[in-house]
C-alpha cells in the first residue's frame, strides 16, 4: 500500500472464486466459535484488477469479522460489483466508526490481536484500485463492511 510509483499487476480473475479462498482460509478462525459462516455469489462477472489487493482487502475484511464475533454469524455476498462481510460481532460506537480508518486505532483494545493497521491499508488498497470500502456498525448487533469495486 505504501508504493505508490509501483502499479499492481492487474489481471482478469473470478471475485467469487477469490471470495470463496479466503471465507476459507478466515474459517480456521471461527472454529471454536459457535459462529456460522455463508457465502452468497450472484452473477459476479470477472474482473480485471489486482487479485492479490483483492486477496488483501477481502481478507483483512474477513479476519475482522471473524475475530470480532463471539455468537452468531458472519455473511459474505458477492454482487452487483461489490463484496458485503456481514456479521453479528461486537460492532462499533459511532465514535468508533468514525476513527476505525485511522492507523493504530482499535475499537476493542482489550482484545489481543492486531494493532490497528488492517483497515487504514484496506482503505489506502482501494484508493489505489479506485474502488471504495464503507462501514456500518453499531454495538452489540455487528458491523457490515462493503467493498464497492464495479
Amino acid at each position: 500500500a505504501r508504493e505508490v510509483d509501483v502499479e499492481p499487476q492487474s489481471e482478469l480473475f473470478d471475485v467469487g472464486e477469490l471470495v470463496r479462498y479466503e471465507v476459507a482460509n478466515a474459517a480456521e478462525l471461527l472454529k471454536d466459535k459457535p459462529v456460522r459462516m455463508t457465502v452468497s455469489i450472484d452473477g459476479a462477472p470477472p474482473l480485471v484488477a489486482p487479485p492479490r489487493v483483492m486477496h488483501v482487502v477481502v481478507a483483512n475484511l474477513l479476519r475482522n469479522a471473524c475475530q470480532y464475533t463471539d455468537a452468531g454469524q458472519v455473511e459474505v455476498t458477492v454482487a452487483d460489483g461489490k463484496v458485503v462481510v456481514r456479521d453479528t460481532g461486537i460492532g462499533m460506537s459511532s465514535e468508533a466508526l468514525a476513527r476505525a480508518f485511522d492507523p493504530f486505532f482499535r475499537a476493542d483494545r482489550n482484545q489481543s490481536y492486531g494493532v490497528g493497521l488492517g483497515l487504514p491499508i484496506v482503505r489506502r488498497l482501494c484508493e489505489r484500485c479506485g474502488w471504495r470500502i464503507q462501514l456500518e456498525s453499531a454495538e452489540g448487533q455487528g458491523t457490515t463492511a462493503t467493498l464497492h469495486y464495479g
